[in-house]
C-alpha cells in the first residue's frame, strides 16, 4: 500500500504521522513524490507505525523491475 493511501485511509496527515513515527515531515513528502527512498530505519519505523502496510516494496518496486529486467 503506497504511504499516501494509507494516511488517507487512516485519516491523518503527513505532519501527524511525522510526528507519531519520529520520521521528518520532509522524508514523507520526497518519499511520496519518488524523490528519494527510505533508508533501512525509516522503513521499520514505516513499518511499526503502519502495522506493516506500508512496506519497503512500495518504495522499491521500479528499482525491482531494473534489476529483472536486467
Amino acid at each position: 500500500m503506497k504511504l499516501a493511501d494509507w494516511l488517507k485511509s487512516e485519516g491523518i496527515s503527513r505532519r501527524e504521522f511525522s510526528r507519531r513515527s519520529g520520521i521528518p515531515y520532509f522524508s514523507l513528502t520526497q518519499w511520496e513524490r519518488r524523490k528519494r527512498r527510505p533508508n533501512l530505519e525509516a522503513l521499520q519505523k514505516l513499518d511499526i507505525h503502519t502495522d506493516g502496510k506500508v512496506t519497503q516494496r512500495d518504495f522499491y518496486h521500479l528499482l525491482e523491475k531494473e534489476v529483472a529486467d536486467g
